[in-house]
């Protein structure tokens, strides 16, 4: 569905957390190994956030296009 409200993006992870136990470890994984950093599903959901994550947009479209290439980079790579 079309994004609308804030600047900030509601996403669901399950397609991509491959081995990952959670949201948690999803977004940990990514800031260690792309440096990208996200909010996981977890704090603001304690029932299903898991398989959630926060993505914020108001860094910039420069900041957000490179933080969007890395998560798609970061996330091909833990699939092959």
């Amino acid at each position: 569905a079309p994004a609308d409200g804030a600047f900030y993006l509601w996403a669901d992870i399950t397609p991509v957390l491959g081995s990952h136990a959670g949201s948690p470890a999803w977004c940990r994984a990514l800031l260690d190994e792309a440096g990208v950093a996200l909010v996981p599903g977890t704090d603001m959901d304690a029932v299903d956030g898991d398989r959630w994550v926060r993505l914020s947009f108001a860094a910039g479209e420069a900041a957000v296009s490179d933080a969007l290439d890395r998560i798609v980079t970061w996330t091909q790579a833990q699939h092959r």
